[in-house]
């Protein structure tokens, strides 16, 4: 059995990647940004013996707008690119209704008169089913 992993590692590259498809961004190069702190304290291994230490912690991580790609930045354009807003596909079903004596589909189309699938085991047909204000898949 592998021992369950309790460490990911990932290179510059592929977080730069995340935080662009996190952030919804699809164009421009973005680099990432990290934002240092600056601390200072008095360490030693003992009392007599500190010694003045600077900490530099990393405080944040993000994007910052970048030129070129590189190893730290990344074309959003191409890890992300924007989806085309494609039409819904037409709807199947028709609301037939009466139109000066003649059945008329969604466009005024005069229908023909036929039975449904479900209509011949009942003996009714479309004309009847659309005075009855239901829906039928054509």
């Amino acid at each position: 059995m592998m021992a369950e992993a309790n460490q990911y590692m990932f290179p510059y590259k592929e977080v730069v990647e995340a935080l662009i498809k996190h952030q919804g961004l699809h164009d421009g190069v973005w680099s990432l940004l990290v934002k240092f702190g600056i601390g200072a304290a008095n360490i030693g291994p003992s009392d007599d013996t500190l010694i003045p230490t600077a900490m530099v912690p990393v405080l944040e991580l993000g994007l910052t707008k970048a030129t070129k790609e590189s190893n730290l930045a990344v074309d959003a354009a191409r890890v992300n690119p924007a989806q085309s807003k494609a039409p819904p596909p037409a709807s199947r079903d028709v609301r037939l209704t009466p139109h000066n004596g003649v059945l008329t589909g969604t466009g005024g189309a005069p229908i023909v008169e036929a039975p449904t699938p479900q209509a011949k085991k009942k003996g009714k047909t479309r004309k009847a089913a659309a005075k009855a204000g239901r829906r039928i898949a054509l």
